[in-house]
C-alpha cells in the first residue's frame, strides 16, 4: 500500500499507521495505512511502506534524559513508481513537534524522497541539554531515514543531502564534529553526500553574550530564543543558572566546534548560512554570523573538503529556511559526484 498518510510507530509489537493496524507476529493484517519497524514490510509480501505519513521512533525514549520520541515526516510522493535517487533528510529547529509540508515542496516537486525529523517532541525537551548529549537520538533518526522499511522503498541510497535550522543546523553539526557517528555508512548516500545548515550555533559562549543584552534597554532576548534558556541547556534550570559562565562550562565547551580539527567532518561537503546579522538583536539577529563563517573557512582550508559560507543579513533568524531553503537543492545538485 503506497501513498497514504498516516503514522508509524516503531519499537512496539502492535504498529499502527492512518486506519488500518499491522500486529508483528499475528496471521491477519488490517487493510488501512501500515506501520511497522520489521523488514517485512520492505522486502517482502505485497505491503510496502506508505510514501508519505509519519514514523514514530518509540526507541529514542530514554535518549537524551528525554521520554520523548523523535519522529520523521515523510513525503516519497515522486517515487511511489521507482525508488527517487535524491534524499533530503531536514532538521527541525528548536520548536520541535511541528512540520510545515511547503518548506521541502520545492524538493518533492524536483524528485527527491524527503524525510523531516523532529528530535523531540516539545520545546521544553529541545532545550534540557547540551547539543552533543543529544547525538544518540539524531543518529537513531537518520538511521531510520536512511535505511529503514520507507527508505529501502523508496530512495535507491545515492544521494543524500542534510539541511537544517537553528537547533536543526547545530545539534547535527556538533555530531559530525565531536563523534564518529558520521563515519557511519547510514549517514552516507553512495554518491554525493553533503551538509546546508542555516543559522546553528557553534560557539555557546558568544551565542549567549548576544542574547544577554539585545532586547529593548539592553536587557536579556527572551524570543525567538531566550537567554535563561540558553543558560538552563548548559547550568541546569533555576535562579542560579544565570550565575553560569559559559566560557568555561565544560559541555558549552563540548559545544563549542569553530576550532575542531576539520578532519573530524567525515561529510567533506557543507554550507553553512547565517541569518539576520543586520537585523536587530533577537529579533533577527539570534545567533552571532563569525563563528559561523570562521567554522567554515576552517572546514574548506582543508584540501579534502569544502564549505560554502553565505549570509542572508537581512533574513530573521525564523524566516531564512523557508524563504531560502531551495537554495541548498541548487547548490547539492551542482557538487561533483566522487
Amino acid at each position: 500500500m503506497t501513498g497514504d498518510a498516516g503514522t508509524v510507530t516503531e519499537g512496539a509489537d502492535t504498529v499502527a499507521e492512518g486506519e488500518g493496524t499491522v500486529t508483528e507476529g499475528a496471521d491477519t493484517v488490517t487493510e488501512g495505512t501500515v506501520t511497522s519497524l520489521s523488514d517485512s514490510l520492505s522486502t517482502g509480501g505485497d505491503l510496502s511502506p506508505s510514501a508519505v505519513g509519519t514514523i514514530t521512533l518509540e526507541d529514542c525514549r530514554g535518549l537524551a534524559s528525554s521520554n520523548e520520541v523523535c519522529s520523521l515526516t515523510t513525503d516519497a510522493t515522486a517515487c511511489i513508481e521507482r525508488p527517487c535517487p535524491k534524499l533530503i533528510v531536514a532538521f527541525s529547529g528548536g520548536e520541535e513537534g511541528e512540520v510545515d509540508p511547503e518548506l521541502l515542496a520545492g524538493y518533492v516537486v524536483e524528485g527527491w524522497a524527503t524525510a523531516w525529523i523532529n528530535a523531540f517532541e516539545t520545546p521544553i525537551a529541545s532545550g534540557a541539554v547540551p547539543y552533543l548529549d543529544e547525538q544518540a537520538r539524531y543518529d537513531r533518526a537518520i538511521r531510520e531515514a536512511t535505511t529503514g522499511a520507507w527508505a529501502r522503498a523508496h530512495w535507491s541510497g545515492e544521494h543524500l543531502l542534510f539541511v537544517g535550522i537553528s537547533h536543526g543546523a547545530t545539534a547535527p553539526m556538533v555530531a559530525i564534529a565531536r563523534t564518529v557517528l558520521d563515519e557511519h555508512v547510514y549517514w552516507h548516500g553512495t554518491g554525493k553526500t553533503a551538509g546546508c545548515f542555516f543559522d546553528g550555533s557553534y560557539d555557546p559562549s558568544a551565542t549567549a553574550e548576544l542574547l544577554s543584552t539585545g532586547a529593548e534597554g539592553e536587557q536579556p532576548c527572551t524570543l525567538p530564543v531566550s537567554y535563561q534558556r540558553w543558560l538552563d541547556r548548559y547550568c541546569g534550570r533555576g535562579p542560579r543558572a544565570g550565575d553560569c559562565e559559559l566560557s568555561t562550562n565544560p559541555a558549552a565547551l563540548a559545544d563549542a566546534i569553530v576550532d575542531v580539527d576539520p578532519a573530524q567532518f567525515a561529510i567533506r561537503d557543507l554550507r553553512l548560512v547565517e541569518c539576520g546579522s543586520e537585523r536587530e538583536v533577537c529579533a533577527g539577529d539570534v545567533f552571532p554570523a563569525g563563528p559561523i563563517a570562521t567554522l567554515c573557512s576552517r572546514i574548506d582550508a582543508d584540501e579534502l573538503r569544502t564549505c560554502t559560507y553565505d549570509s542572508l543579513p537581512n533574513l530573521t533568524h525564523i524566516a531564512c529556511l523557508r524563504a531560502r531553503g531551495d537554495d541548498c537543492r541548487v547548490w547539492f545538485d551542482a557538487l561533483p559526484v566522487p
